[in-house]
């Protein structure tokens, strides 16, 4: 379930190629107006990398469509751009449990694969155990503040890793849900004035890097997961994409090894 697990992003709006694979993930309703609850990345043509707790909203429902190419939600000016393609499936790792807070990824499988075009685009997996250093992008259409409404927009957010004991210190954890305390496959980061939010949670937070013939590229570092209310000095926690690499290579039937890139 979604419960208080959604995330939100705070800051300006994104005019990096990293947008090109940013999915909005959305619950159509009885009046065909859709809600738009979390995000995600197109890792493939037909697969998207997302949150497990997503899997479902407040009342258990799961999502049918996904909305790619859409850098504004509420404005039909970038429309001719967009692709609102329904779901086939929706894959939580095998491990989730809804009463836990790990193992929290998940893939959505397509019903007919998307289009590539200048603005929708794959994304790559950052496939190294350890985080890379300096700042990650997260993006996603989420609140700009604690309780305030979902942003129409897409929005970025520049975040640091933080290590766990800083992190502990920060989130009061929970034994119920995580009995283990934070495990491998999380991290931890922050932001001097932004966060994630309500409504990021399964976005991406990653970087940007040039392949060998100078195209930049983005990399998937982790999948928003859930943290503290959204406010200054909030905390966000985040799944380890390089530790799933396997499944999601297993699940897909693709490889993400770094062919062509530097």
């Amino acid at each position: 379930m979604l419960r208080n697990l959604l995330f939100s992003i705070l800051l300006q709006v994104i005019i990096t190629t990293a947008h090109h694979c940013v999915v909005a993930i959305g619950w159509t309703r009885s009046n065909e107006s859709i809600d738009y609850l979390c995000g995600g990345t197109l890792i493939t043509n037909d697969f998207i990398l997302t949150a497990a707790h997503c899997v479902g909203d407040s009342d258990n429902i799961s999502p049918d469509t996904v909305r790619i190419g859409d850098t504004d939600l509420g404005s039909p000016e970038d429309d001719e751009f967009a692709q609102q393609i329904a779901i086939a499936r929706f894959i939580p790792h095998p491990q989730y449990r809804g009463s836990r807070r790990y193992f929290d990824i998940a893939l959505v499988q397509l019903k007919e694969p998307a289009t590539y075009t200048s603005a929708v685009c794959n994304a790559c997996l950052w496939r190294e155990l350890e985080i890379p250093s300096g700042p990650m992008d997260a993006i996603g259409f989420g609140a700009t503040g604690f309780g305030e409404a979902l942003s129409p927009t897409l929005q970025r957010a520049e975040l640091n890793m933080i290590d766990m004991a800083n992190c502990t210190k920060r989130i009061t954890l929970s034994r119920r849900q995580m009995p283990d305390g934070f495990r491998t496959d999380q991290f931890c980061a922050v932001g001097n004035s932004m966060d994630t939010c309500e409504g990021d949670s399964g976005g991406p937070i990653g970087v940007k890097r040039l392949d060998v013939q100078g195209y930049v590229f983005a990399l998937i570092v982790g999948v928003v997961s859930f943290g503290t209310p959204c406010s200054v000095g909030s905390t966000g926690v985040y799944s380890k994409v390089s530790q799933y690499a396997d499944w999601i290579e297993q699940v897909t039937n693709t490889s993400f090894d770094y062919i062509g890139k530097s």
